[in-house]
């Protein structure tokens, strides 16, 4: 009896539970179904032709001509053109005191004057000693003079050629003298060794000029360039700064980095940074907004939309730049336009509905 009676517990259990089964199943194809939601986005269609590419590069003005002066030796500073002022080459830009100099001159000049009156005096001299000397050998070799007469005359002829010879060494000299001094006066008048405009000025009137303290730089009217660094490899075509546009040279490899120069004007001094847009894609291919590309991992799709699908082909990036892509494998037919999680999506299979 107690077998049968749990017989009938087991039985009425089962009954139970496929009961609540078939509710809950019951219940849960009451529920509705969740609405799918597509993916909105824009579309593009790519074709071939002419491309333009470029990055932002901070780029440093440079001129091989610029120029500094400075003074050679001390000096006060009598006069200097303020920065801005434009200059020719040869033009004053400071005067120095040279008044000591000046008068340095003058007086090495009066010791020159001197000296060759000097030389004419003992030149005349030992020309009539020895005339002299040349009619006391023609008495005595008749026995009209003597021989201490022609000695004596002989010594005051080799005492009158050392003494024209000591003069001539002091002239040069003071020759030498007058060359430093002139030197020295061309020193105190530093003049333009370009045309071009006083960029900056380190001293004033009154100052103490010492030597080789710059005074004045001087930015060069032509030979400006900018002076670019990019990472190695990086394709450097063309750079762009304002309304201006140059080609880009190679100068050289330095510590992993390529430099390169563009030749080109610009009114900022030597040591200016600015920044510039280098040009590293031109000619033709196929252009891809940044919007059509999903770039995941080292591979790069774009989607091709069909109604409400995408589908993702992989394509071959062949340069970037801030204004997109251009690539090669780019399947025909409309692209998905949309931010990258939006993308992503459309890789995992999401459908779409396209935004006018």
């Amino acid at each position: 009896m107690k077998k049968i009676l749990t017989i009938l517990l087991i039985l009425i259990l089962l009954v139970s539970a496929v009961v609540l089964v078939k509710k809950k199943i019951a219940s849960n194809a009451a529920i509705p179904a969740p609405n799918r939601y597509d993916l909105s986005v824009k579309t593009f269609t790519p074709k071939e032709g002419n491309v333009t590419l470029s990055t932002p590069v901070l780029a440093l003005v440079k001129n091989d001509h610029d120029a500094s002066l400075s003074a050679k030796s001390p000096a006060s500073i009598l006069s200097i053109l303020p920065a801005g002022t434009h200059v020719k080459k040869g033009d004053v830009i400071v005067r120095l005191d040279d008044r000591d100099l000046i008068a340095k001159k003058e007086a090495l000049d009066s010791a020159l004057l001197a000296s060759r009156s000097e030389e004419k005096a003992k030149s005349l001299a030992l020309e009539h000693e020895k005339e002299s000397h040349k009619r006391t050998l023609e008495l005595l070799a008749v026995k009209g003079a003597s021989i201490e007469q022609s000695q004596a005359e002989l010594s005051r002829i080799a005492l009158l050629e050392a003494d024209l010879s000591g003069v001539k060494s002091k002239q040069s000299r003071i020759k030498s003298d007058i060359a430093n001094v002139n030197t020295q006066l061309d020193y105190a008048t530093l003049r333009a060794p370009i045309e071009g405009v006083v960029s900056e000025t380190f001293a004033a009137v009154g100052d103490i000029a010492t030597p080789g303290k710059i005074l004045v730089s001087v930015r060069a009217a032509n030979g400006g360039y900018l002076w670019v660094r990019v990472a190695q490899r990086t394709p450097a075509k063309t750079l762009f700064y304002e309304n201006h546009r140059a080609p880009m040279h190679f100068l050289q490899n330095a510590n992993g980095m390529d430099e390169y120069r563009a030749d080109m004007a610009t009114n900022l001094p030597s040591g200016a940074r600015i920044d510039a847009r280098m040009v590293i894609f031109e000619g033709r291919g196929i252009y891809l907004p940044r919007e059509a590309v999903l770039l995941k991992e080292t591979k790069a799709y774009v989607f091709v939309v069909e109604g409400h699908s995408a589908k993702a082909h992989e394509i071959n990036i062949v340069a970037r730049g801030d204004e997109g892509f251009v690539a090669s494998g780019v399947p025909s037919g409309s692209l998905a336009l949309a931010k990258p999680d939006i993308l992503l999506k459309l890789l995992g299979g999401s459908s779409v509905a396209i935004k006018e």
